[in-house]
């Protein structure tokens, strides 16, 4: 039950933080091995935006914020919500360029 709530944190980019931070990581960086697509809609241009993303306005600086972006990555999440002023860019960087996935 404290490995699904952990990912379940991680994912949606709140709580429990203090947990994943102990011994969640494990248990994240077991999840990222598979990956899902993510469903997507067609844009009215004919681009098609993916349904889901992850939030980061709740993941400190760190470890745990790139595992959770990481890991949503290779799901098969493309949308990351972030900003400047979440204080976790070097993070969300970091696991952009760790998963290997072209920018374009």
């Amino acid at each position: 039950m404290k490995k699904l709530l952990v990912m379940i944190a991680a994912l949606l980019g709140c709580g429990l933080m203090a947990s994943a931070q102990t011994d969640g990581i494990s248990s994240l960086a077991s999840a990222r091995d598979s990956v899902n697509v993510v469903p997507g809609m067609t844009l009215n241009n004919g681009l098609t935006m993916p349904q889901f993303g992850i939030g980061t306005f709740c993941l400190a600086e760190g470890e745990v914020s790139k595992n959770a972006v990481l890991t949503a990555l290779k799901k098969g999440y493309r949308h990351i919500d972030t900003a400047h002023a979440y204080g976790n860019e070097r993070s969300v960087g970091t696991a952009v360029r760790e998963s290997g996935i072209p920018r374009e």
